[in-house]
């Protein structure tokens, strides 16, 4: 199911208002944050934190942690980078879109020492099982989403979820098993069909993420109207038959 052009324009202007990127505060201030703050955000306790910082190694997007990263161009476009064009990124080159697999510690090193990510919305973002949830915090928008994802020669879909930390400049989001939504995001940068802001970036991301629901829900409705159609067919035929053998 498409949305319709009202519903992006929406989106560009509840996420237009925005303010600019949260500081980063210092990890080790991470146990001071009440637990109504964390209460809020539905963490139930702090995750350790890696004593030391190993600098994740250069690599290109699809690799091991990365799984894309795009610095968008405004005209559908985008810019492939690397770990290292993340790290040499500023607002100035345009918005980012940073693609992550939490669950590799590349990734989970970048988030607690050169993302910038204050370390209670790190702590979501890193939730084992996060419930769907869209929470202002600071000056940030906290999204977590989840869809389903039908792999390949497996019966059913899984649950998958997607996890989004959104600056006005930048849009860092997590997965762990496989979803399609990324993937599709980033094809449509390189074809130069993508995304142009982050408002229209979280729309694409909350579209393709949905769009496999509806299709689940679809093939459930029209399942349950053939069975609903069967059971009263047959009660049909048995209630003739009873009539025939009361004559």
């Amino acid at each position: 199911m498409a949305l319709a052009g009202n519903t992006t324009a929406g989106a560009s202007h509840m996420l237009s208002h925005i303010p600019c990127a949260i500081a980063a505060d210092s990890i080790a201030m991470e146990m001071a944050y009440p637990s109504g703050a964390r209460h809020r955000l539905g963490i139930a306790a702090p995750r350790a934190v890696p004593q030391s910082a190993p600098m994740p190694t250069s690599t290109v997007p699809g690799s091991p942690g990365l799984l894309a990263g795009f610095c968008l161009r405004g005209d559908g476009g985008g810019e492939a980078l690397d770990w290292d064009g993340i790290e040499r990124w500023t607002p100035a080159d345009g918005s980012l879109w940073v693609h992550l697999d939490y669950a590799v510690p590349e990734a989970e090193s970048f988030l607690a020492f050169r993302s910038g990510i204050d370390p209670l919305v790190r702590d979501a973002l890193l939730d084992p099982d996060p419930r769907p949830r869209a929470t202002v915090h600071g000056q940030g928008l906290l999204l977590i989403l989840r869809g389903v994802h039908a792999a390949p020669g497996k019966h059913g879909a899984e649950l998958v979820s997607l996890r989004c930390w959104i600056e006005p400049d930048r849009v860092i989001t997590l997965r762990h098993r496989p979803s399609n939504v990324g993937t599709q995001i980033a094809a449509q940068l390189n074809r130069g069909t993508g995304p142009r802001s982050v408002a229209q970036l979280i729309a694409h991301i909350v579209q393709r993420t949905l769009e496999p629901i509806i299709d689940q829900i679809d093939a459930l409705s029209d399942r349950s109207a053939d069975l609903e159609d069967l059971v009263l067919e047959e009660a049909g035929e048995r209630k003739t038959e009873a009539e025939l053998r009361a004559r």
